[in-house]
């Protein structure tokens, strides 16, 4: 008979390996149509008729009445029923946790019955058959076996002898005798080897392992079969471990965790008992161990020693399995199996025949359960009677507080009526402080109209000085006309006698106030005319208007033509404010040399290149921002595909100019993503091809026909990228003007939310997203830097909602979108750059002195693979970059420092940045690369490596950025040693300190050291930070980021709890010298013990900004969970080593003793909750984590 359906009872919700490999797989394997009959709790025999066999799986039997239900339909439909059993339950051994549990103790018989009554069972093993063979005569062996659709077979990992060994044990807490049977052996290792960390998945490690450090536990719930085999293939492991104790129970099972660690690439040690022996060939596929201490820890120390036997023995398991036991090799046995039992006669019994020792065994357990529940009624009888007495104590309780709170509202209402009383006495007093103020401001007025009417006076008798002074200048310059006259050469003789003439120079030299009057008069910023249209007052004083500004006006803030801003100088250059210099006298005197500002719009224009490099740094000219004429160079192009489409109608929210040389590939898939992606708002994609050598012209061509609103440029010559964009941007019909590297991949809303931030922000000209990879940008988002382009959408849609960075001091043009207003002020980007360095720097200067901001779309994001034009074209950044530097920093002077500073490595850092690390190498590389990101670049890196993994390759690569000393410690010394070997280690008169899992924000080296100039007396300084929390260390985005509030620094407060973590510290070392290291007797809380200390010597600065990020890790909870006792120790020892100096302090160092000690009798009575299963612990932790952290 050909079977279309089977029946298919199961009680289980979950598809388990149980479910996937005796029934599922294999009938789909067979395009076997699967209908479930037992669906949530209730037989549904509606499409029973269907069917040409049912199967029962393992424990459905326990619903007795179902079961018969499906027997009876069997009988008189003739189809058969076949048992599908994987273990023997008959024969659970003593310690097994369900014997204990007595779980089957209800549901032997029903099991025995099904077994009995059925057509046949199908096992997984032929020991299995044996166990049972009493029960029913036909029984079908069908062995286990590994599914190649959900079980993706890994490489075995070759790995060194000195590497960190992960050994790797998973299964649920039902195997706890077989993991206690190997503990002493397991502990022995642990000792010989420190480099050893022990992996258990499902079941908890021992203690002795954990409090050793040296075992990790990954809970786990009951995972469908599939989404397991993902869990187990991601583990990073070396060596996996399969113990069984010997027992009729365990002879039965199959080898089938043989099986999965093959397909993950792990060598295994497998106990020699029928499921592995039957399968492994010693030291060829596996390793075999007896039941004996010895014997497993010198098969562990075998493999442990012998890398590469454990890939050779990890590569022939693999290959074993893929040859002979997947799926494929076997569907070819179920199917005979299922036809044999349709063609077999059917053996169903009545009658159940069981032997004295089962029979022994079902009473044993159903004596034991009732005398457990005999025991638990006493138990609740007990508990109820305590809980009526408790609630008689809760009862008199409430009586007495009702009473206390009628007393008290008493005693408040008599403090509320001596508080009025005392409110009309300073209401009263008030009235009398108002009227005199009154009449004080009254007699001001008086005085003030007096000063104004006395300083009028002044102002008319100095204006009369000046004319005084201008008419005896004019006198002297005609005397002195006269003295050099030839009358008064010829009659010389007659007046000299023995008298000698005196120089009349030297007796009527200019003054210097009539020298500065005169410079203002005849320079083109001062306007008489419309410095009286704009000032009546001092046209009705009648004073000259020049002496006016020059004695008054200036200092006003008055203009002296619409070319000059007065207050603008002052408020700008502190220094001439501060000498009560006249503005306009100052910059006609020394600020034009200077290339001081004059206006904060508009500067003073560059006239070209030849005459910016022939001035020396004194005689730079102010930047440039007026809008250069350039003109769109039609000769200059080669192609214009578009020019024969009609013009849309349509007119566009956003031009998105996509400039490219080559690299074709990623120019295409660019423009796909662009239109996969789509936006909100109408845009064009104006392609402009700087006269590419590959197929770019063809493809792009098509393109253009293809997509209407799609326009292509090629150019005759390459203009560069400056070139390039300043074409497109010629063509741009948009109100924004995207500028997008085409070896980019932008995700969904990245248009729409940098639209949103000049919606929301009418001051900003500038916008761009965060991105994976960009120079020395701000764009850079830490946590993507290692993204695949596969998983960018997924990444980019938990970014929604983050806000927005505003101003930051520059932006990298590999995306930004440009206001069109904003182009039509400040002109095009400066095509004098080459080949696509410092042009981005130069307009975002532009940009921001005339008067706009920039600004970062945190929500945005836009994956960039990274100057590939200058990769597959072999254009060296180097050969360019100076160049550009040097025209940046000519053009803009002093004002390029806020932008770019040269990356140079200092032989002299002014910081000594100390980080340590203990094997999270991924956390590292985030932290380091924040310090690669540091707008100060004056600093080095202290790298203390405690015995861990190696980082010298993060040494090297990082190196690049900022000098690096690394100090490497064979084994570990401890977290607290390792921070003091950083400190020995630095020369320098700052510290600053950050640990491998948090990072630092761009600004934060320059805003703490900038600190240290304001206020030189200064020795300890410390910025605000956020806290960010993670599900696991290797999420790049975080499932909750808290800004913590502003710290002010307070002595006491500190002397209770410390509110600075060490990232936010900036430190001199001179403290060191004088108040010593940190305590190496603590391993934690050393960073609190050090700061009490210090406070002793030293007042700490507070820098009101966030400019840090404090992180935790709910995968690493564990370790801060089980150490609360431990931080309650810490902090006695740091009380009791530094007495409370006031009585307050030490009554608020009890309360938080006391707050900690309660934390952690919650923390243990939520612990209670921990049970295995994934969801629920990963919500336990969570809880406790909201406990600790607040958040």
């Amino acid at each position: 008979m050909k079977i279309k359906n089977i029946g298919y009872l199961t009680d289980r919700t979950v598809i388990t390996a149980v479910e996937h490999l005796r029934v599922l797989a294999p009938l789909n394997e067979l395009n076997i149509n699967i209908i479930p009959l037992y669906v949530e709790g209730k037989l549904d025999l509606s499409q029973a008729k269907d069917c040409q066999l049912f199967v029962v799986q393992r424990d459905f039997s326990g619903d007795f009445a179902a079961y018969q239900e499906i027997r009876s339909y069997s009988k008189q439909t003739n189809i058969p029923i076949i048992l599908e059993l994987d273990d023997n339950l008959l024969e659970l051994p003593p310690d097994h946790p369900d014997k204990i549990a007595l779980y089957y103790s209800n549901r032997l018989f029903p099991l025995i019955h099904t077994m009995f009554t059925v057509d046949a069972i199908l096992v997984s093993t032929p020991e299995l058959r044996d166990a049972i063979s009493q029960y029913n005569p036909n029984i079908f062996v069908l062995p286990n076996f590994l599914d190649t659709n959900i079980w993706e077979f890994k490489v075995p990992k070759v790995s060194k002898k000195t590497d960190k060994i992960r050994i790797l044990y998973m299964g649920t807490n039902s195997h706890n005798p077989d993991i206690e049977m190997i503990t002493p052996a397991l502990e022995a290792v642990a000792e010989m080897h420190p480099n050893v960390q022990f992996v258990f998945l499902g079941i908890e490690p021992p203690e002795s392992l954990l409090q050793r450090g040296q075992a990790e536990y990954i809970a786990s719930k009951t995972f469908e079969y599939a989404k397991f085999a993902k869990v187990l293939g991601s583990i990073d492991a070396d060596i996996a471990i399969a113990p069984l104790k010997m027992n009729t129970f365990n002879v039965c099972k199959s080898p089938l965790k043989f099986f999965e660690y093959s397909a993950i690439g792990l060598p295994g040690i497998y106990s020699n008992i029928a499921p592995y022996s039957s399968v492994i060939e010693e030291n060829v596929t596996g390793i075999l161990a007896a039941e004996d201490t010895e014997d497993w820890v010198n098969k562990l120390n075998y493999l442990i020693e012998n890398p590469e036997i454990r890939h050779r023995i990890a590569t022939q398991a693999q290959q074993f399995v893929k040859e002979n036991h997947t799926l494929a090799h076997l569907v070819p046995a179920w199917r005979l199996a299922y036809e044999r039992v349709t063609k077999s006669d059917k053996v169903q019994s009545d009658t159940i025949e069981i032997s004295s020792k089962l029979f022994s065994d079902i009473t044993y357990q159903l004596d034991a359960l009732g005398k457990r529940s005999a025991e638990e009624s006493k138990f609740l009888l007990n508990e109820i009677n305590l809980y009526k007495q408790q609630e008689d104590k809760y009862e008199a309780d409430i009586r007495q507080l009702k009473l206390d709170a009628v007393n008290q509202t008493q005693l408040l209402n008599e403090e509320i009526g001596r508080h009025k009383t005392q409110e009309a006495k300073y209401e009263k007093k008030i009235s009398e402080i108002r009227t005199l103020y009154n009449q004080i401001k009254i007699s001001l007025e008086q005085s003030r109209g007096e000063v104004i009417t006395l300083t009028d006076q002044n102002r008319v008798l100095d204006g009369e000085l000046i004319n005084n002074q201008n008419k005896l200048s004019m006198l002297s310059e005609e005397l002195q006309a006269i003295y050099n006259s030839r009358s008064w050469k010829l009659t010389s003789v007659l007046r000299s006698g023995k008298r000698k003439a005196l120089s009349i120079k030297s007796r009527l030299a200019r003054p210097t106030q009539i020298e500065e009057l005169t410079l203002i008069r005849k320079s083109d910023l001062y306007d008489e005319k419309w410095y009286l249209e704009q000032n009546p007052d001092v046209k009705a004083s009648r004073m000259n208007p020049a002496t006016h500004y020059f004695l008054y006006g200036g200092f006003e803030g008055r203009d002296p033509s619409r070319k000059f801003n007065s207050s603008y100088y002052l408020e700008t250059y502190r220094d001439v404010k501060d000498a009560s210099i006249n503005p306009l006298v100052h910059y006609l005197k020394f600020g034009k040399d200077e290339g001081r500002l004059i206006r904060p719009d508009l500067e003073q224009k560059l006239e070209t290149d030849a005459l910016l490099t022939s001035m020396s740094v004194k005689q730079k000219p102010a930047y440039q921002t007026e809008k250069p004429s350039q003109d769109i160079r039609v000769e200059n192009i080669g192609s214009l595909t578009n020019k024969a489409k009609p013009e849309p109608e349509e007119v566009y929210t956003i031009s998105i100019i996509i400039p490219a040389y080559n690299a074709i590939k990623y120019t295409k898939e660019c423009i796909d993503k662009v239109y996969a992606v789509g936006s909100a708002h109408s845009f064009e994609v104006i392609v402009v091809d700087n006269a590419s050598s590959d197929e770019t012209q063809t493809e792009m061509e098509a393109e253009s026909l293809e997509r209407q609103n799609l326009s292509y440029y090629r150019l005759k010559d390459n203009l560069g990228f400056a070139g390039g964009v300043n074409f497109g941007i010629q063509q741009a019909k948009g109100q924004y003007v995207v500028i997008l590297n085409n070896d980019t991949l932008p995700t969904s809303g990245w248009l729409d939310e940098m639209v949103n931030v000049f919606e929301n922000n009418p001051t900003v000209g500038i916008v761009s997203p965060v991105t994976n990879y960009v120079g020395e940008g701000p764009q850079l988002e830490l946590e993507a830097a290692d993204i695949d382009p596969k998983e960018i959408d997924t990444y980019a849609s938990k970014l929604k909602g983050r806000g927005v960075y505003h101003e930051p001091g520059r932006l990298v043009f590999f995306c930004v979108m440009i206001r069109k207003n904003v182009i039509e002020q400040i002109g095009l980007l400066d095509e004098g750059y080459i080949k696509g360095n410092f042009e981005d720097d130069d307009y975002c200067l532009r940009a921001i002195l005339s008067g706009y901001k920039l600004a970062i779309a945190k929500s945005a994001f836009v994956f960039h693979h990274g100057s590939i034009t200058f990769k597959n074209n072999k254009i060296v950044h180097s050969d360019h970059m100076e160049l550009n530097r040097e025209r940046f920093f000519l053009k803009a002077g002093n004002l390029a420092t806020s932008m770019r500073t040269p990356l140079q490595l200092t032989d002299d850092p002014q910081i000594s940045v100390i980080v340590r690390t203990l094997n999270r190498k991924h956390l590292l590389r985030k932290a380091l690369t924040s310090l690669a990101n540091q707008n100060f670049r004056d600093f080095a890196v202290v790298l203390v490596n405690d015995g861990g993994d190696s980082v010298q390759d993060l040494v090297d690569e990082f190196s690049r950025h900022y000098p690096v000393a690394y100090i490497n410690h064979e084994k570990s010394k401890g977290r607290t040693a390792a921070l003091n070997a950083g400190l020995a280690n630095t020369k320098t008169k700052w510290v600053a300190i950050l640990d491998d899992d948090d990072i630092v924000y761009p600004w934060h080296l320059a805003t703490l050291y900038n600190q240290t100039l304001l206020k030189p007396d200064g020795r300890m300084f410390y910025s605000n930070y956020n806290r960010t929390l993670y599900q696991t260390t290797h999420q790049n985005a975080p499932i909750l980021l808290k800004g913590v509030e502003p710290w002010p620094y307070d002595k006491d407060h500190l002397w209770v709890s410390n509110r600075i973590p060490m990232h936010s510290w900036l430190i001199a070392s001179e403290c060191f010298e004088k108040v010593g290291l940190f305590d190496e007797h603590q391993s934690m809380l050393e960073d609190f013990e050090f700061l009490v200390r210090l406070s002793k010597d030293y007042p700490f600065i507070h820098v009101d900004r966030v400019t840090c990020e404090y992180r935790f890790y709910l995968d690493g909870m564990n370790s801060m969970i089980n150490q609360r006792g431990r931080t309650l120790e810490a902090l006695e020892y740091i009380f009791s080593r530094h007495p409370a100096y006031t009585e307050e302090i030490e009554k608020n160092r009890n309360i938080e003793l006391a707050a900690l000690q309660d934390q952690i009798e919650k923390i243990d009575s939520l612990k209670q909750n921990l049970n295995g299963n994934v969801e629920n612990d990963t919500q336990v932790i969570r809880q406790i984590t909201k406990l600790i952290l607040g958040f």
